[in-house]
């Protein structure tokens, strides 16, 4: 009788079941920090306009009329390249494709639409 090499059919289901209860577990996960990593980047980026806009703000002195930047309008001394919207599941964004800042000098305010997300 002639010893055989390699792996019987029960071995090889078994490593298959593994790996198949593996990824299930892992590609929930996965998703989890891809959608958290993307959240993180739109609170930056959120974040980072709302400051360029009051550095806009306090130079206007509360004179002036209201300005609204988006990506093909925004005054590149303060922001040097627009942030692009990250899409994650449930980003609630209306199918908006970028950001757009709205600096009110009367009211003294910032608004950057999609606001940070929770």
């Amino acid at each position: 009788m002639r010893k055989r090499n390699g792996f019987t059919l029960i071995e090889l289901v078994i490593v298959i079941a593994i790996i198949a209860i593996l990824a299930a577990i892992a590609i929930p996960r996965y998703q989890k920090s891809k959608d958290q990593a993307a959240i993180t980047a739109h609170n930056s980026n959120v974040s980072m306009l709302k400051t360029a806009g009051l550095v806009k703000l306090n130079e206007m002195n509360g004179v002036g009329e209201e300005v609204t930047w988006t990506k093909e309008q925004h005054e590149k001394a303060y922001v040097d390249k627009w942030p692009e919207l990250p899409r994650f599941e449930n980003d609630n964004f209306d199918n908006k494709v970028t950001y757009t800042v709205t600096i009110d000098p009367k009211n003294e305010t910032v608004t950057v639409d999609p606001d940070e997300v929770k």
